[in-house]
């Protein structure tokens, strides 16, 4: 094959085509070096052009159509494979199954097409296809297109074959140019300046905004907070830092350090470069014990929990495969930066309660780990015996009703998390108060028991909030006798109300709220 290819230097040809009827699609893509004739044939050997996180479309024979994809995971490699031919040649010649010498790709992440291209859908475009063939023509000149469809007089179909190549076009003409896109292919930096000054650059973003309190810097807005790992006492954030949820910093999420020995891959974090040379911050997906009582999390426990997917890094690997993933790009705002970072320490919290709970609970901890809550609705999908149904997030609604309402009279409005996920629906500071609210969608005595359970123990749980005011705020009061008992724990009872005008909905808060609050009730305004 030619070195230079009609995609050669355009990085938004990176796509792929494997026709085959194999039932393991998605494994990895092998074929032999040479064909029957002993020749190198590039409808056998083209996926060794192929580089890392370039994406592979996979037309299955058995369903006459494209029916997923996946991203290259490395370079082709030398691997004997057993390998029958398959068409009408081979078949006349009764073709059979023998090892030959050959290659392999591996893949990674395997996603399914929801509606897979068929081979009916795609001789309706026949016309656009010939156009696009030969638009691309005019630039590959008299080189081949390897394009993996015959565009004769007859129907559209397949050409016999393996590997092909699958211009960018053909995926917009389909509508797949949203739903499969290449993942970045990285470089991990061996310059040691350019390691100190993108590390320089991240660190300088978290301290931006950051408020110093007990040898701990916390960032309000995107909650969570960062000391030095070895000198806390220091007011200079230094190169290597640990990076948590827990207001007081006792339990921490993960640690982030500037690499020493630059380009090696058995550092933890690492500054990396994109193909168009942006940098960017990863980190390995394996953490560390913090103590003797806990397990370390494993790659692969890190990948199952967060559900995260790890980047291609050209040079990441030692004899041990590891598992990279991006805490943020490095050219971006400082608030964004920290936005980043916060998600990525979420995620490290993910991975670390490995024992606290079973795969649903942690599904759960990642909805709440937000910065507000969210309104409006959701989508519950149908079923066989039901139509799907729209339901609106109550609690978000009043949530966010309630934090515009305190925030435009100046309370800081927050939501504190234990290190294990535990997190507390509102915060409110004022100078006047400091509320710890909790939040119902109804009131009957088992949502009472779990509000007031709630309000108790994170006051335990969180010790920075132990000396907040308990508030239960619920729809409406729950029976007199179950309301005095309430009362009678220490937990103040507020209500709101909500008046719904289509799928508009308005949210109102009783006077005693207000006056919980320490902020002036208007009359007509309240519940």
């Amino acid at each position: 094959m030619a070195a230079q290819h009609w995609w050669t230097g355009n990085p938004h040809e990176r796509f792929w085509l494997e026709a085959t009827d194999r039932d393991d699609i998605g494994t990895d893509l092998r074929a032999p070096l040479a064909d029957a004739g002993g020749r190198d044939n590039w409808r056998y050997t083209l996926f060794r052009e192929a580089h890392p996180g370039d994406i592979v479309l996979h037309y299955d024979g058995k369903a006459a159509a494209i029916t997923a994809w996946s991203t290259i995971a490395g370079p082709a490699v030398p691997q004997p494979i057993i390998w029958a031919a398959r068409g009408s040649y081979a078949r006349e010649r009764g073709a059979r199954a023998s090892e030959l010498s050959g290659y392999s790709v591996q893949l990674r992440d395997l996603t399914r097409l929801a509606t897979p291209i068929t081979l009916t859908a795609i001789r309706k475009q026949k016309n656009r296809l010939i156009a696009l063939t030969q638009s691309l023509q005019q630039v590959a000149g008299k080189a081949p297109l390897y394009f993996p469809f015959e565009l004769s007089d007859r129907p559209v179909r397949p050409i016999q074959g393996y590997a092909f190549k699958l211009p960018a076009a053909f995926l917009a003409l389909f509508g797949l140019d949203q739903i499969v896109t290449p993942s970045p292919t990285f470089l991990l930096s061996t310059k040691r300046a350019e390691i100190r000054q993108h590390f320089g650059r991240w660190r300088r973003a978290l301290l931006e905004d950051a408020v110093r309190e007990e040898g701990l810097w916390r960032l309000p807005g995107e909650r969570f907070v960062f000391a030095n790992q070895d000198e806390r006492a220091s007011t200079r954030l230094g190169p290597r830092t640990t990076l948590g949820v827990d207001p007081l910093g006792h339990y921490w999420a993960v640690q982030i350090n500037e690499a020493e020995t630059p380009g090696d891959a058995n550092v933890t974090a690492a500054i990396a470069l994109d193909s168009g040379g942006r940098p960017y911050l990863l980190r390995q997906g394996r953490l560390n014990a913090r103590g003797k009582d806990e397990q370390p999390v494993s790659f692969e426990t890190f990948r199952r929990l967060t559900g995260a997917t790890p980047v291609t890094v050209a040079n990441g690997d030692t004899l041990i495969k590891r598992d990279w993933y991006v805490v943020t790009a490095l050219d971006i705002s400082s608030e964004e930066i920290r936005r980043n970072t916060a998600q990525f320490v979420d995620l490290c919290m993910i991975a670390r309660s490995q024992g606290a709970g079973d795969p649903e609970d942690l599904a759960i901890l990642r909805e709440l780990w937000s910065a507000d809550e969210t309104g409006g609705t959701y989508v519950i999908p149908g079923r066989p015996a039901s139509d799907p149904h729209e339901v609106r997030r109550i609690q978000g609604e009043v949530w966010q009703h309630m934090a515009a309402l305190l925030r435009a009279h100046g309370a800081c409005v927050d939501k504190p998390r234990h290190a294990k996920g535990y997190e507390v629906d509102a915060e409110v500071v004022n100078a006047k108060r400091r509320l710890l609210i909790e939040i119902k969608s109804g009131a009957s005595a088992a949502e009472v028991y779990g509000g007031l359970g709630q309000l108790q123990l994170y006051r335990k749980l969180l010790p920075r909030l132990e000396h907040h005011e308990p508030v239960l705020l619920l729809p409406r009061l729950p029976v007199l006798a179950l309301a005095d008992a309430v009362r009678a724990c220490g937990v103040t009872l507020v209500t709101y109300a909500l008046r719904a005008k289509g799928k508009r909905l308005t949210v109102t808060f009783s006077e005693a709220f207000y006056e919980t609050c320490g902020i002036p009730a208007p009359a007509s305004k309240t519940a």
